[in-house]
């Protein structure tokens, strides 16, 4: 795909987004959706886009957003909601049964922040449309792959769902890595620490859990080293984490990332430092409708995993500059870059 025609359509956006007063649902179609589906996708505004599309639904008409057409047949749905708009589950599943009852292969749900792709799984026993990823405005360079899924050219040659099946596999080793992120870490610490020897152990350790969260990143974020640093559209390749659907969600330990917001949050409310003995409590408190058991169990040291996890993920956000790494021992304290990160992702 064309970054520079990704570059200027994220500028005209932030000028868009700056000047206007407000953007309301049918602003966010003309200013930003249409020039994102022509311009970067690729699709004709007069040739491919049918606003107000008709849907049957039962006895009642239902006006679908945008349709994208293909030789006389729709092959997108779209649903748009205005700039300021949170996009909501029950938005999802009015596309989802929109979707369905035409049987359309693909979605977009957008309010021109936000970009969340949908695609129809064709099961003869039970046809089902899920969410196979998410885009952030500003991340748009970063999703190329998610991007070509619903490109004019990926759609006509077919290439769309070998795209889809590799993302799909991908979430699936994504998730696979991080429900026994501590088993891998154990593995490649043992199988290191077997070839040296024991004397540096800690430092083997520290390693191999940076190596496995550096794998998670670049299942994450495929692209990310092909941005380049100074690209002023793009503050930070760390943007919000794709989140699994509630079908999606596994049992097993929480994911060590679950807890970057909640630390963050925690760290800021309390004047953008702490001590570790306070900051904890406060992120289990955050986190305890996601902890499972098994976040409970004792593991290294006898600290229950959601402790453990935690430091971990302190020790990576260290790394990625959201916190700082000159503070005193048993002190977390948070950069302007974790500052920015929060805003942005909270």
């Amino acid at each position: 795909m064309d970054r520079g025609a990704i570059s200027e359509f994220l500028e005209r956006s932030k000028r868009v987004t700056k000047h206007s007063s407000q953007l309301d649902e049918a602003n966010t179609e003309t200013k930003i959706v249409e020039p994102f589906l022509q311009d970067i996708l690729g699709w004709d505004r007069y040739e491919n886009m049918v606003k107000q599309y008709s849907v049957q639904m039962g006895t009642t008409i239902k006006k679908v957003d945008y349709a994208i057409i293909l030789e006389d047949t729709p092959v997108i749905f779209i649903e748009v909601k205005g700039w300021d708009e949170h996009l909501s589950e029950g938005d999802k599943g009015q596309l989802k049964s929109y979707m369905r009852q035409q049987a359309v292969d693909w979605g977009l749900l957008t309010n021109g922040k936000k970009y969340e792709i949908l695609k129809r799984e064709k099961d003869p026993s039970k046809p089902k449309e899920i969410s196979i990823g998410t885009i952030q405005l500003d991340d748009l360079p970063n999703k190329l792959d998610l991007l070509e899924v619903l490109s004019k050219d990926s759609i006509k040659s077919g290439k769309s769902r070998e795209i889809g099946q590799k993302i799909q596999r991908r979430r699936k080793a994504l998730k696979k890595i991080e429900q026994n992120q501590e088993e891998l870490v154990n593995k490649v610490t043992k199988l290191l620490t077997e070839e040296v020897g024991d004397s540096v152990t800690q430092e083997i350790e520290e390693s191999s859990n940076k190596f496995i969260n550096d794998m998670i990143t670049k299942l994450r974020y495929p692209y990310s080293d092909e941005v380049e640093k100074g690209d002023e559209t793009i503050e930070s390749v760390q943007v919000q984490q794709d989140k699994f659907t509630p079908e999606e969600k596994s049992e097993g330990p929480t994911s060590q990332y679950e807890y970057r917001i909640p630390i963050l949050k925690v760290i800021k409310q309390m004047g953008g430092k702490g001590k570790v003995r306070d900051i904890l409590p406060k992120v289990k408190k955050i986190m305890e409708p996601k902890l499972t058991e098994e976040d409970f169990e004792k593991v290294s040291g006898n600290e229950e995993r959601w402790r453990n996890h935690a430091r971990w993920q302190r020790q990576v956000m260290v790394d990625d500059g959201l916190l700082d790494d000159s503070s005193p021992r048993g002190v977390w304290a948070i950069t302007e870059k974790g500052k920015r990160y929060l805003e942005e992702n909270e």
